[in-house]
């Protein structure tokens, strides 16, 4: 990489003037970047010359003057507004975490893990009827599970989990999005189990995430199809006979699998407030035994995902930690274009794809109106960066009134859905009626039968001809 020390005037020459550039000398170690006492080290990737008129791949900024500086740069730099779309800008003292990075994971052996969290966070959102194939990518790039599988994929470490979780957090409440169903303990529970399956617990370091080391203990055995009733009396549901009667049907056809599922969820309900995590961990288990390695019962668990969100996350870890697995192959082949986007390859030097930086964000809006700073890229919403080459989409106040949201402004209500099935039943109830009347009193009419009350638009149109 190449870079040079300098100040805010030798950024603003090189974004000013059609003859500038710089001399940039070659550093071999991070630890050659800083032997200055100037605010800026702009840095260049090895393409190129060595002189260099071009915005830098990277600004690391003295610590305590980055603050300063992007809001500096979004009152003089607005050629290159905002200043992250274009460049990354970091403190001297990420540095080195940020250019001398782990190598990236090898994910063939997680990849299933990642991408059952990720449909499953994704299919919270999902309204009755629908399936994963329908689901949009911007709906799935919203989710934590998609940013936190690439982070993991770039090499960062699994103590970034909670401080992953928290900048996720911090860009949703920036844009207009829904309140999430799935809560963040949830998030923070399921991913700590997922990286002490494969990594150890180790791997969480000291933060502040706890993995439930019985859940870990039975999702081990899944990985390596082990497990038996005796692993789930560790989990507090032993000497249940409805637990093991559930647990013995479960190698039964899957006719009588789907019968014992349904049956579980109100024979082991006394239980479940005992430890709502455990309790949500068991039902995603069983229901990810009716088909093992697939999701396509995800319907099943719309009853108990009412009061328990986070047993369709487990459903979709136990899924993919399944060593049938078929997650990539299912629906359509969404599995293998999500890790395609997932386990991109990237680096600190590379060029920014977002529109802005949660860092540049928070500061924007200290100062002024952000959305009349920042052009976006989809009609609607932002592309937040909210860690070094990971980004999170969330929804802005710039699309048209008309514009609907993909996630759903409020949990799944049963009472507006029989409310809303029982008007549509009266409509079409009505129409039918009608129809019949007119047919009566003019013969030669020709009524069609009964109108087709799903199909657009039928509604309003006369099922009779003169």
């Amino acid at each position: 990489m190449r870079y040079v020390n300098a100040d805010r005037q030798v950024l603003v020459d090189l974004l000013g003037r059609s003859d500038a550039f710089v001399s940039l000398k070659r550093a071999k170690r991070t630890s050659d970047l800083f032997h200055s006492n100037e605010e800026l080290t702009l840095v260049w990737d090895d393409a190129g010359e060595n002189e260099s008129a071009s915005l830098p791949n990277v600004i690391f900024v003295v610590e305590d003057k980055l603050e300063d500086f992007l809001a500096w740069s979004a009152t003089y730099l607005r050629a290159v507004r905002p200043l992250t779309a274009f460049c990354r800008v970091a403190s001297r003292e990420a540095a080195t975490p940020l250019l001398d990075i782990a190598p990236p994971h090898d994910l063939r052996a997680i990849s299933n893990a990642c991408l059952g969290l990720i449909l499953g966070e994704a299919a919270m959102y999902m309204g009755p009827g629908e399936n994963l194939v329908q689901l949009p990518s911007i709906a799935v790039e919203r989710t934590f599970s998609f940013s936190m599988a690439r982070l993991i994929g770039l090499g960062m470490p699994g103590t970034e989990l909670p401080f992953q979780l928290n900048r996720w957090s911090k860009a949703r409440q920036f844009g207009r999005s829904s309140s999430a169903i799935v809560s963040e303990r949830d998030l923070d529970v399921t991913w700590g189990v997922m990286l002490s399956v494969f990594f150890g617990a180790d791997s969480l370091g000291n933060a502040d995430t706890k993995s439930d080391n019985k859940i870990v203990e039975i999702c081990r055995g899944i990985l390596l199809s082990e497990f038996d009733s005796v692993d789930f009396e560790k989990l507090g549901f032993g000497g249940s006979a409805a637990l093991n009667d559930v647990l013995r049907r479960m190698t039964d056809t899957k006719e009588e699998r789907v019968k014992a599922f349904e049956r579980a969820q109100n024979d082991l309900g006394v239980s479940k407030g005992e430890n709502p995590t455990r309790y949500a961990f068991l039902i995603g288990f069983l229901a990810s035994r009716i088909e093992p390695g697939s999701m396509e019962h995800i319907e099943l668990l719309r009853t108990a995902s009412r009061d328990y969100p986070s047993a369709i996350l487990w459903y979709g870890l136990c899924a993919g930690l399944s060593r049938e697995a078929k997650l990539q192959q299912a629906n359509g082949g969404l599995g293998r274009r999500l890790l395609r986007d997932a386990l991109r390859p990237a680096t600190i030097l590379d060029r920014p794809t977002c529109d802005i930086a949660l860092h540049e964000l928070e500061v924007l809006s200290r100062i002024g109106n952000v959305e009349s700073i920042i052009p976006v890229s989809r009609s609607g919403y932002l592309e937040v960066e909210i860690a070094p080459c990971v980004n999170t989409v969330v929804r802005t106040g710039k699309s048209g009134r008309n514009q609907s949201d993909l996630f759903p402004p409020s949990p799944d209500s049963p009472a507006l859905r029989d409310i809303a099935s029982g008007l549509e039943q009266g409509i079409t109830a009505i129409y039918d009626a009608y129809n019949k009347l007119r047919s009566i009193v003019h013969p030669s009419s020709n009524y069609s039968g009964p109108s087709d009350h799903n199909a657009p638009g039928e509604r309003s149109k006369r099922r009779w001809k003169k």
